[in-house]
């Protein structure tokens, strides 16, 4: 598999958000429970910050416009991810479905059953066999390549009708193309109420080689098979979704105010713009959509973007040449190598 093994992959994850978190790029107060002091470069701590902004930005606005609705929230391949603990602690109309692995779920649990923060958080949250569950949270632990395992997510009470929000934070992208459309098309099938699943995936430019990915260790098989826009597109409607958009990081990126990018800048003095303008066109975020009876709320994905300045990177919506990462490969090897061995004491896996 690489550098990167499924197990090493949760760690690398919530040590590069922790590493970022540190630094005073985002706040997120539940970090602490599921890593250790780490530090990443500063291109790396950029985009880490880019990819949690970007999906706060658009958590906000699928919340705020079911504001008056139970809502619900799935997570796929969470990892030790915290976004669900701030869903709870900030939405009061949501439930939470958290899954990964076993291993890593129960990992997870033990975490949340030493600390009173989620005793706090959670009221009523008790043991289920290896797990914990509530009201609010519930833990859905099976592998996503073991289709027949969907019984798992259905005993855990998620409902069908409720408008709900999946996130995929690159975890169906490494999935065998046969076991993820599996997936899109039972989700498309069986959320009859209004239902956004939101992937965090790559794109390179003309299926350029994604040296990105043979650092990590980490094949994009949805990238291999799906190289363009039009054929994601086409891939997710043939699947049975009404309609699907694409947005790459450098809109999000450039929608940020000056004095946002001013600061993000700053925190390391970083200067290497062209390094950025890659990263912000290698990532995307995409919406697939069912059930959305009104278009406006999509509305937040257009905003026109007119006025520049020295501190944004090129405004385009499509892949770019990826030279200046290829440029860093040694120092982001190192990095990966280095991380994926590191120990976090409150994980036993």
């Amino acid at each position: 598999m690489g550098l990167l093994d499924i197990k090493k992959s949760a760690k690398t994850a919530i040590l590069t958000r922790r590493s970022s978190k540190d630094l005073g790029y985002f706040e997120d107060e539940y970090l602490d429970f599921f890593s250790t002091k780490s530090r990443s470069p500063p291109s790396i701590n950029l985009a880490t910050y880019l990819r949690v902004s970007s999906l706060r930005l658009c958590f906000d606005e699928f919340f705020e416009y079911f504001k008056n609705e139970r809502v619900q929230f799935l997570c796929l391949g969470t990892g030790l991810d915290t976004t669900p603990y701030h869903f709870l602690e900030t939405y009061d109309n949501v439930v939470c479905f958290d899954h990964d692995f076993e291993e890593v779920m129960k990992s997870k649990a033990q975490i949340m059953q030493k600390n009173k923060k989620f005793i706090e958080l959670l009221p009523g949250l008790r043991a289920s066999g290896y797990y914990v569950t509530s009201e609010r949270y519930k833990m859905v632990p099976f592998d996503l390549n073991h289709f027949d395992k969907i019984s798992v997510l259905l005993d855990s009470g998620i409902s069908g009708t409720l408008p709900t929000l999946i996130l995929s934070d690159l975890c169906m992208s490494h999935l065998k193309t046969e076991s993820s459309n599996k997936l899109l098309q039972w989700f498309a099938d069986f959320f009859k109420g209004p239902v956004l699943y939101l992937c965090l995936e790559q794109l390179t430019k003309d299926g350029e080689k994604n040296e990105f990915e043979d650092i990590t260790g980490w094949i994009s098989h949805s990238s291999i098979d799906y190289p363009t826009k039009e054929s994601q597109t086409k891939r997710y409607t043939d699947l049975g979704w009404d309609g699907f958009h694409i947005k790459f990081g450098a809109y999000f990126y450039n929608r940020l105010s000056l004095s946002e990018r001013e600061r993000v800048l700053k925190i390391e003095n970083f200067t290497q713009m062209e390094l950025l303008d890659n990263i912000c066109h290698l990532f995307f975020l995409g919406f697939a959509f069912k059930n959305f009876k009104d278009p406006i709320f999509f509305d937040f994905l257009f905003h026109e973007i007119s006025a520049t300045d020295s501190k944004m990177v090129s405004l385009g919506n499509d892949p770019l040449p990826i030279l200046a990462i290829g440029r860093n490969n040694a120092e982001f090897a190192k990095f990966y190598t280095e991380l994926s061995e590191t120990p976090i004491d409150c994980v036993p896996f």
